[in-house]
């Protein structure tokens, strides 16, 4: 049984047979059955809306089909792309069904830096007239104030923290940024590229299931937490075993002690 790292790698060569997610990998479902790894996990059937994008959501960003493009039909199949297609920009009604598998479109503009990023379109390189089109043609509403509840509106400044790596973000890290665009469950995310020293136009395809949103910390916020990170720091440096920084916070006499010593130094955690 051929592992692969990406949906994409997956269906791409294996177009007839449905394609099955363990630990952050992926196979193809034979004709026999399927049994659990050595620790009892079975591999779960991937949804190609769970890992590609819709062909309306790639046709409103304002990409282009090419002959020879691929995509998953609403059958499940892999079709391929006439040059038909290509002219009159596959406009079909079920459009928001079918998923971009292969596109020349993507494969000439899109920079992809590893197989988590290939898997979700990561890293798309829009103009700046794309981005401003994604961000005014957006289904919701522009505001400049968001409480942290919900999704945030478009343009405003925010966080998303996703809870796994298979859906566009290559880790479980909290990203900067702003939204620029949501269809149905998926989204269109822009880097902070102050924050990341990017291109200002780093786009990544992801889902609001995938992860959660939160308001960007404040100053105040920011400093407490470098505050509390250096105490933690230093104390595992003296006691290596220590359990968890959760449990760090939940001693208030360790936490003080360690913040005392944090105070006096100016010390600081520097990120590797």
């Amino acid at each position: 049984m051929k592992i692969y790292n990406s949906y994409q790698e997956a269906k791409i060569a294996n177009q007839e047979k449905d394609i099955f997610s363990l630990q952050g990998k992926y196979t193809c479902g034979g004709y026999e059955p399927l049994h659990p790894d050595s620790q009892g996990c079975y591999l779960t059937h991937c949804e190609p809306s769970d890992y590609l994008m819709s062909v309306a959501m790639f046709l409103d960003s304002g990409y282009k089909i090419s002959a020879g493009d691929t995509f998953i039909d609403t059958d499940g199949k892999v079709e391929t792309m006439t040059e038909i297609d290509a002219l009159n920009n596959c406009i079909n009604d079920d459009d928001n069904k079918r998923y971009i598998l292969k596109s020349a479109w993507i494969k000439d503009k899109i920079p992809t830096e590893s197989p988590q990023e290939r898997e979700a379109l990561d890293m798309i390189d829009a103009t700046s007239k794309q981005v401003e089109s994604l961000a005014n043609d957006s289904e919701l509403p522009n505001s400049s104030e968001w409480d942290g509840e919900g999704l945030p509106p478009v343009g405003v400044e925010c966080c998303f923290t996703p809870d796994n790596n298979l859906w566009g973000f290559a880790s479980t890290d909290t990203y900067s940024g702003e939204v620029l665009r949501y269809e149905g469950e998926q989204f269109v995310f822009l880097l902070s590229h102050d924050k990341y020293n990017i291109r200002p136009c780093h786009l990544i395809v992801s889902r609001t299931d995938k992860g959660e949103f939160s308001k960007p910390e404040s100053p105040e916020q920011k400093a407490e937490r470098e505050r509390l990170e250096a105490a933690y720091d230093l104390c595992t440096t003296v006691y290596p075993d220590f359990s968890g920084f959760d449990e760090f916070k939940k001693s208030t006499t360790t936490v003080n002690l360690w913040l005392a010593i944090v105070d006096k130094t100016g010390y600081r955690k520097v990120n590797q």
